[in-house]
């Protein structure tokens, strides 16, 4: 879900240029396809996704290429920091000061949090890829 709310904000500050926006899985050896309820409520909020979206487990290669790790709760960033062997280079962050934990049944409040830390981020950093 913050994959695809991060590209919409992305794409409407015309900066998708300038950032590109990618997700994995820390919790999964596999790959997955989207939950139902995530596609549901981002066809509702009209955010594009791929319906065939598949998400596919972080790997320890994948911290060398990214600038940004960003986790939405604490067990998450210690997951991170187990598959990449620590944080050297202070990558990995929090999307929010609280965990944003996942609520199959609580959609929209799980939206409205990730959408407010992609909000928050993006401002964060959208002056330094100016």
């Amino acid at each position: 879900m913050a994959q695809f709310i991060m590209e919409d904000l992305v794409n409407k500050a015309g900066l998708s240029d300038k950032i590109e926006v990618s997700s994995a899985a820390c919790n999964s050896e596999k790959c997955e396809v989207m939950h139902q309820g995530v596609a549901a409520k981002l066809r509702m909020e009209n955010i594009h996704f791929g319906e065939h979206h598949l998400s596919c487990p972080f790997e320890k290669k994948d911290y060398a290429t990214s600038d940004l790790i960003i986790c939405m709760d604490d067990d998450n960033i210690e997951k991170m920091k187990e598959i990449c062997d620590g944080d050297p280079d202070r990558k990995i962050i929090k999307m929010a000061a609280e965990d944003i934990p996942w609520e199959k049944r609580g959609m929209n409040k799980m939206f409205d949090k990730i959408k407010s830390g992609c909000e928050n981020l993006l401002e964060e950093v959208k002056d330094s890829v100016k």
